[in-house]
């Protein structure tokens, strides 16, 4: 579940760059 979520945020991370 936790490295979902930190997989999640990684994308999110590189979308926004």
């Amino acid at each position: 579940m936790l490295m979902e979520q930190n997989r999640q945020s990684f994308i999110m991370c590189q979308t926004q760059s």
